[in-house]
Formats: structure tokens, C-alpha cells, sequence
């Protein structure tokens, strides 16, 4: 039996091997992309907006609520599991002013064809300002992290 070459065969599989390149691998960097731009330059109704979740969406209002907030956003280097998964991490770096006390938080989102994901791997570091005075009212300002 002699094998037979078809050329819409052929196209169909290229086809579909296209299709799954680009859902797989250039949709989730894109999203990627355009979330670290909306983040790095501070419009953050948009980088909101790419949330699948609405519980999410939290960076224009903490914008709004809390003093100093400042984000840093970069795309984390691919992996094998990124890729075969369908999706692209970001590494983001929030920090804000509350209560006496520096916050930094450090996270890393995917993004996906669909949108950004849940924060998977979050990591917190609180700065605090205590002012103590010592018993001939000599203050002492003490910063302790944790």
C-alpha cells in the first residue's frame, strides 16, 4: 500500500498547529505584555480590567486608599511548564504606606489567552517606625522589620 499525499491534509494540520502556537504561547504574552506596561506606567483601571475575577481588581482603589503605592511590574522568564501550560508569569512588586508601617509585597501572577490569574506565590515584608523615648525623654527611633 503506497502512501497517499494530501496536500488539504497538509493544510489542515498546519492550520491547526498554528492555531494552537498562537493560543498557547502568544496570547498569554501578550496579556503579559500589556499588563507590565499598564502597571510600570501607573493606569491601573486597566490593569483591573485584564482580571478574570472581580475580587481581583483591587489596584485603583488601593491607589486610592493608601498613601505612597507604587508597583513594579516584569515578566518572569519562560519555562517548559509555561509553555506547555498556556501561560506566562509576571513577577509583581507592590509597595504602600499604612499605619506607621512600609509595606512591600512581592508576587507572581499568569496570564493566561483569558486574563490575568490569581496572585499564586505572595511574599510580605512590613518596615515599622517605633518612637521610643527612654526614661530622660531621649527618643529612640527603632526601625524593625519583619
Amino acid at each position: 500500500m503506497r502512501f497517499r499525499f494530501s496536500i488539504r491534509t497538509l493544510l489542515l494540520i498546519t492550520t491547526m498547529f498554528a492555531a494552537a502556537c498562537y493560543y498557547c504561547i502568544v496570547l498569554p504574552s501578550a496579556m503579559a505584555r500589556r499588563f507590565v506596561s499598564a502597571i510600570n506606567t501607573e493606569r491601573y483601571p486597566a490593569a483591573d480590567h485584564m482580571f478574570w475575577h472581580d475580587a481581583d481588581r483591587t489596584f485603583a482603589k488601593w491607589k486610592d486608599e493608601r498613601w505612597g503605592f507604587a508597583c513594579d511590574a516584569e515578566l518572569a522568564s519562560w519555562s517548559v511548564r509555561q509553555f506547555l501550560c498556556g501561560r506566562r508569569n509576571v513577577v509583581l512588586r507592590m509597595k504602600y504606606f499604612q499605619f506607621d508601617e512600609n509595606h512591600y509585597t512581592a508576587m507572581e501572577l499568569a496570564a493566561t489567552s483569558f486574563g490575568m490569574q490569581s496572585p499564586q506565590n505572595t511574599s510580605d515584608t512590613t518596615a515599622m517606625l517605633f518612637d521610643r523615648t527612654d526614661r530622660f525623654d531621649r527618643p529612640k527611633i527603632i526601625i524593625e522589620r519583619r
